[in-house]
């Protein structure tokens, strides 16, 4: 009852400061792309405003046509002017409002009335900005909504009334319309929780790990290599071969379980091999082989970064090393790779050899053993595999009867 409480108040805890944590960071995610779209709408905004009162605003035929009251001429270039830009929608000649009495300004932007525009009022001036319209301005009404939505914001805020939002620009004020919260984050954070519980667990239950070492890891591999006929039970095998070897040379009981464990997952690297590749019918060509030398590397970094199996590394690493240096990851050559290693890569090619592959029939025994002499092997090794042949080969059948039943 006890553990239940702890995993249940580590989960609770955890699930708590994912959730503020995504919060947060969706919150500090959206404040920067406003933050960074608002200096655009801004600069837009004075662009626009500056080419109207340049392009019509400081002519003196407007000018006049105002002082007389044309309104065709008024009317066919406020046309002209809502044809060009299409973020105004609508544009009107007004008296001159006390809240805009500066007459040497060119123009001034305020929020509008509605709450659903932005103003921009213009003072109407002649070509050399002598003269001013005095009771009379422009006013331009811009839709928030069209200028939001052509700087991708209108999804992401609202204009509010209020001084609880933030300022944005031209006295205007914002909100959020997202909440700051995904669906999937909290998935994640209670993933997170969940995981937070099992690395608990794993730790307060240590005494299992062993279990997790040899049972869990080997059930890993085997369900890996059920995927292919051809590498059906390979690792079993080549770990059941290292056995007897390791025992027939002299390896003690602690590194013969090292090496029992490192043969078992000699081949994880290859979970980070393209499909295609290991399912190819057929040889390797060049660029598809140099992938495929990459996992016993990728196999070392694996382990390598799970504690109770460092011991492991070195062994996955250098078990396609070859004696004359022909081999990979490092062209290590003779008493130059490791030991453990150099029993893995006999245990290994052995099985290799008498196993059915897509681009070759299985080797009999005699002539896999005639084979592997040629190879550049430790050949000591290789002899204690030929005097203990019989013994490998009760256990290598074993395997397969426990593979046909499964």
């Amino acid at each position: 009852m006890r553990r239940i409480l702890i995993y249940i108040s580590v989960f609770v805890f955890v699930v708590i400061i994912a959730i503020v944590g995504f919060y947060y960071l969706n919150l500090a995610r959206y404040t920067e792309r406003v933050e960074s779209s608002k200096q655009a709408l801004e600069l837009s905004m004075v662009l626009l405003s500056e080419k109207l009162s340049y392009g019509y605003f400081q002519w003196s035929e407007f000018y006049k046509a105002v002082q007389k009251g044309d309104k065709e001429f008024i009317e066919n270039n406020i046309n002209d002017m809502l044809a060009s830009s299409p973020l105004i929608h609508s544009m009107k000649i007004i008296d001159r409002p006390a809240f805009f009495s500066d007459e040497e300004s060119l123009y001034k932007i305020l929020p509008g009335s509605k709450g659903k525009e932005l103003s921009v009022y213009f003072n109407i001036f002649d070509d050399f900005l002598k003269n001013v319209v005095k009771n009379k301005i422009v006013q331009a009404e811009i839709s928030l909504n069209e200028l939001l939505a052509a700087y991708n914001m209108s999804d992401l805020i609202e204009i509010v009334h209020s001084e609880a939002g933030k300022p944005l620009v031209f006295g205007l004020n914002y909100k959020l319309k997202i909440f700051p919260l995904h669906f999937f984050q909290i998935v994640s954070a209670l993933s997170i929780g969940f995981l937070a519980c099992l690395i608990v667990r794993t730790i307060v239950e240590w005494e299992i790990s062993t279990h997790y070492q040899t049972v869990g890891l080997e059930t890993l591999v085997s369900l890996f290599e059920q995927r292919d006929r051809y590498t059906a039970n390979h690792s079993k095998n080549v770990a059941a071969i290292a056995v007897i070897l390791g025992r027939n040379l002299g390896i003690k009981r602690k590194r013969l379980k090292l090496l029992e464990r490192a043969a078992l997952l000699h081949d994880i690297g290859k979970i980070g091999i393209p499909e295609k590749d290991l399912a190819k019918n057929g040889k390797l060509n060049d660029e598809e082989y140099f992938i495929m030398k990459r996992h016993s590397e990728i196999g070392a970094v694996l382990v390598g970064k799970i504690p109770y199996l460092r011991d492991l590394k070195s062994v996955i690493l250098y078990h396609h090393e070859k004696t004359d240096g022909s081999g990979y990851p490092y062209g290590l050559k003779g008493d130059k790779i490791p030991y453990l290693a150099r029993i893995l890569a006999v245990a290994d090619v052995f099985d290799a050899l008498i196993s059915d592959r897509p681009y070759r029939s299985a080797m009999n025994l005699e002539n896999a053993i005639k084979e592997m002499e040629k190879m550049p092997l430790d050949q000591e090794i290789v002899n204690a595999l030929k005097n203990n042949i019989k013994n490998i080969l009760v256990v290598l059948n074993k395997n397969t009867e426990m593979l046909i039943r499964q």
